[in-house]
């Protein structure tokens, strides 16, 4: 059976935190995981090569990726919830982390 991609062993928060905020950096992962600097470029390039995330910044440092299918996942379930008797739906709380933000 195909368990997917081949993702560097840490603590196994990984996805769990891409549920969370779907946003990534390799700091991100190296924290998250609890695994060293390497591990989490190579963890983040084997998301990449799976189209699980995307680079979304355009820079050489610094780069910030998007995990875009848990996204649409997520947004697409806040879609389907009762929302009482407001007139429109709340808007996402899931946002790109801003320039003060740590990531």
């Amino acid at each position: 059976m195909d368990r997917g991609p081949d993702l560097p062993r840490g603590d196994g928060g990984g996805l769990d935190a891409l549920f969370a905020n779907p946003y990534m950096s390799v700091g991100r992962a190296e924290k998250i995981l609890k695994i060293t600097n390497p591990t989490a470029r190579q963890a983040v390039r084997t998301l990449l090569e799976h189209g699980l995330l995307e680079e979304i910044t355009g820079r050489a440092w610094g780069r910030l990726y998007l995990a875009r299918p848990i996204l649409r996942a997520i947004e697409g379930s806040e879609g389907t919830r009762q929302v009482g008797k407001r007139e429109k739906e709340p808007p996402s709380r899931l946002q790109k982390p801003g320039p003060d933000d740590t990531v």
